[in-house]
């Protein structure tokens, strides 16, 4: 196979967050101005091996899905009802948050991926050098249940 030509960086990003969850309720809370980066950690799937005795390799079966964490890193804005602002709240009440992303950004039809329900499981408040100079960035973890991929609308 050919190497490709069409790979895409995550530099024109689209992310998004919802305390509501539903496709329209990700409209009017864009994060990507307030968002550095995106990660994603767990969501393995569990598995189950056994030995019979003809053979010399296991048997092996899926099990179910384990949860996984969303690690963004945002920027800190005193004062403003933004992402970070949210993400808090939903952090100190244990209330829900969703998390939608599409690496080639906005534009409907673009891929995007929508997180299930999920709870702000680490919020840091904000910390950094007083000398250097650079902006403060807080570190948000989301915990869910799955990942859902689907044209955006």
């Amino acid at each position: 196979m050919a190497q490709t030509t069409t790979a895409m960086a995550f530099k024109d990003a689209y992310i998004s967050w919802s305390t509501a969850g539903g496709s329209t309720t990700f409209i009017g809370n864009d994060a990507s101005g307030e968002t550095n980066s995106l990660t994603l950690s767990g969501f393995e799937r569990n598995h189950g091996t056994a030995f019979t005795a003809d053979g010399d390799t296991p048997v092996i079966k899926a099990g179910k899905r384990n949860e996984g964490t969303i690690s963004i890193n945002a920027l800190y804005e005193s004062g403003v009802a933004g992402f970070v602002s949210k993400a808090q709240t939903a952090y100190e009440a244990g209330s829900a948050m969703y998390i939608r992303w599409a690496p080639a950004g906005a534009t409907a039809a673009n891929i995007g991926y929508t997180s299930s329900v999920g709870i702000v499981k680490n919020f840091t408040y904000p910390t950094g050098e007083v000398g250097g100079g650079e902006p403060i960035a807080i570190s948000i973890d989301v915990v869910c249940a799955t990942i859902t991929q689907a044209a955006l609308t």
